[in-house]
């Protein structure tokens, strides 16, 4: 054993350090990226919440009506014409999604129609919301 260290200790010293470093380098990285991420995650978060209670609030009544008519329905869809104005910003505000990526189109007065459901966030945020529940709940 004496003599393994004499001829080939250095290197194995040299070996040690290296992979020592490489692991403190990674145990460090991980460390920063989780922290990170817990930030960014509270900050983001709190911004997206207030954003979107306040788009909410600032609806118009035909919006609004919409809204109620997802939420009284039992799975929360509805068949909307593709190209209302409507359902193009609430699909673009993603407050409504198409249900399905592959749906057999039905027209009405030459629009396509397809079924859209009620994004399962806009609901959670209007039952926690006191001024919210008022507006869509009443």
């Amino acid at each position: 054993m004496e003599s393994f260290r004499n001829n080939f200790g250095f290197i194995l010293g040299i070996i040690f350090i290296v992979s020592i470093s490489i692991l403190s380098i990674l145990l460090i990285n991980y460390i920063y990226k989780y922290i990170k991420k817990a930030v960014l995650k509270r900050y983001t978060s709190n911004k997206d919440r207030k954003g979107k209670i306040k788009y909410l609030l600032d609806l118009d009544k035909s919006k609004t009506d919409l809204i109620k008519a997802f939420l009284k329905e039992k799975n929360h869809t509805l068949s909307l014409t593709m190209n209302d104005g409507i359902t193009v910003e609430f699909e673009y505000m993603y407050i409504i999604s198409k249900a399905g990526g592959t749906q057999v189109m039905n027209f009405y007065k030459d629009m396509p129609v397809l079924k859209y459901f009620l994004q399962p966030w806009v609901e959670k945020i209007i039952k926690e919301e006191e001024t919210l529940r008022k507006k869509f709940l009443n």
